[in-house]
């Protein structure tokens, strides 16, 4: 019985060490896949609050955007569009995308709080297919992805970020 002990133990062991070399790499593999997907601003598909479909085709050309991850409730979102709005000449030339999961009419009543529906640069979009996470990489609220005018990644923020950091980065 001891003998079987001592042979079976260290099978366990070595299978256990072998799986969980073989998650971290495939771990690896999928951050490594994402970071290359997301290097250029990749196919989606969202909702508009007026329920109209919006891609990356509609985004504007040839102009620096920034996408925020949110939810209405979260104090640091709210935090964080506060900042925005103080200093949002800041942000002319600039396509502030705000993405959320929530139902449309919480994303509404959000951009009507803070008064962001009279600018011609913010568009607010609804995640209905949960799909905005998976394909930009977010897990946390907010998050930020900020884009250069050829569409290429220059900037990646998990929680808030200061209004000043983001707007230097076009500087």
């Amino acid at each position: 019985m001891k003998k079987n002990i001592r042979i079976v133990i260290p099978i366990i062991v070595i299978v256990a060490l072998c799986f969980t070399g073989y998650k971290m790499l495939e771990l690896s593999r999928q951050k490594k896949n994402l970071a290359e997907k997301i290097v250029h601003i990749p196919s989606f598909e969202l909702k508009s609050t007026l329920n109209e479909n919006f891609t990356n085709k509609n985004l504007k050309g040839s102009v620096p955007v920034v996408f925020f991850y949110f939810n209405s409730e979260c104090e640091f979102c709210q935090a964080e569009i506060q900042d925005i709005v103080r200093n949002i000449k800041k942000f002319e030339g600039i396509q502030l995308i705000f993405v959320s999961f929530e139902p449309v009419q919480k994303i509404i009543m959000f951009q009507a709080t803070y008064k962001l529906d009279i600018y011609d640069n913010i568009v607010f979009l609804s995640d209905y297919k949960n799909t905005f996470s998976e394909t930009f990489g977010v897990k946390t609220l907010p998050s930020s992805l900020v884009y250069d005018k050829t569409s290429k990644l220059v900037s990646r923020n998990n929680g808030a970020v200061k209004v000043d950091y983001r707007t230097n980065i076009f500087i």
